[in-house]
């Protein structure tokens, strides 16, 4: 899910003139500066993505997995592309 908003801020940065970000710090700096409204969406389903990759895995609780499809929603649903 988080790759996919990956793509998606990097069409909203290219769409808007700026520069495509090369990594997350970038992306969430553009997150920060021109769509804040979105910030606290995207920043836990990055959290979430890392808890997956890196922690929990596929043992991730229903509670994570509901909070992640919540996240990716509101995003999908509201960076301009």
């Amino acid at each position: 899910m988080f790759y996919e908003i990956v793509i998606a801020v990097d069409g909203y940065a290219i769409m808007r003139g700026i520069p495509a970000p090369r990594n997350h710090a970038a992306r969430r700096s553009i997150v920060m500066r021109h769509l804040p409204y979105l910030a606290e969406s995207y920043d836990g389903l990055y959290g979430l993505s890392l808890e997956a990759r890196y922690y929990k895995g596929y043992a991730m609780t229903k509670n994570a997995w509901r909070r992640a499809l919540q996240c990716h929603e509101v995003l999908t649903r509201n960076i301009p592309t």
